[in-house]
């Protein structure tokens, strides 16, 4: 396997990425990696890492990014929404469509909790264009999540300021006010891909019932795979080996 750096301009910003290939010229199939609301490329106890390594065994090529504002790319996080995320995301998706060694038409996508919602709603507009959709404890509820902590301190900072600081990851209005716009359920209604939805039972910031909700509205409603014990980010060896083995059978079969 080769590990490489690749650079993607989005409206004069770049997104800093690291591609995982496979030995030889290809053309092979693809993942795109989305990562979570104030993650990075590498994810918690580098899960997108691992993965990443894990499905280049199988010859298929990784893409993990930092969306703009987060990790090495260019702006800042105070200026990210979810609209400006999946800009990112279909920008790396037209790089790698472009790129010689993988296959246009077999390229998809993986995103964990707020990076699955951004996937899904990508592949809604995508369409065919994605051959599957790997969804790690997806945030379909994300306005629930950036909006339940706001109590207290935090909400008299959002009503007199317009910022509300996530433990150092100050966040604007204008990212609640995009939250606003996006039903990640009726997105799904439109996503042609094959899914393999990932949920931990223990996860208290997605409850495990949007990943049943989500299922049900996907071509393939037997297409959760549980994760017994496991918490959101699935901290633990045990949890980790259990979605590394589900995700590489996943995008190892047709």
């Amino acid at each position: 396997m080769r590990i490489n750096h690749f650079e993607v301009e989005r409206d004069g910003l770049i997104l800093r990425g690291i591609m995982t290939k496979p030995d030889g010229t290809g053309p092979f199939p693809a993942v795109i990696f989305n990562h979570g609301f104030t993650g990075h490329k590498a994810e918690a106890h580098f899960l997108f890492k691992k993965l990443s390594e894990s499905l280049g065994r199988v010859d298929i090529v990784s893409l993990r990014f930092d969306y703009i504002g987060s990790g090495e790319s260019d702006g800042y996080f105070k200026d990210m929404t979810m609209s400006s995320e999946v800009k990112d995301c279909l920008e790396v998706f037209n790089f790698a469509e472009r790129a010689p060694f993988i296959d246009a038409t077999q390229i998809s996508l993986l995103g964990f909790s707020m990076g699955s919602a951004i996937s899904i709603i990508a592949s809604s507009i995508l369409r065919e264009k994605v051959k599957k959709l790997v969804l790690l404890c997806p945030a379909a509820n994300m306005f629930d999540v950036l909006t339940r902590p706001v109590k207290i301190e935090l909400l008299t900072n959002f009503l007199e300021e317009e910022t509300i600081d996530f433990s150092g990851n100050v966040v604007s209005k204008a990212l609640i006010d995009d939250v606003f716009q996006f039903n990640i359920y009726e997105h799904a209604k439109h996503v042609t891909a094959k899914v393999k939805l990932i949920h931990g039972t223990n996860d208290d910031a997605v409850p495990p019932l949007v990943s049943w909700k989500l299922a049900a509205l996907f071509p393939h409603p037997d297409s959760i795979q549980w994760i017994h014990g496991s918490d959101h980010c699935f901290s633990s060896s045990s949890y980790e080996n259990q979605v590394l083995t589900t995700v590489k059978d996943f995008m190892n079969h047709s």
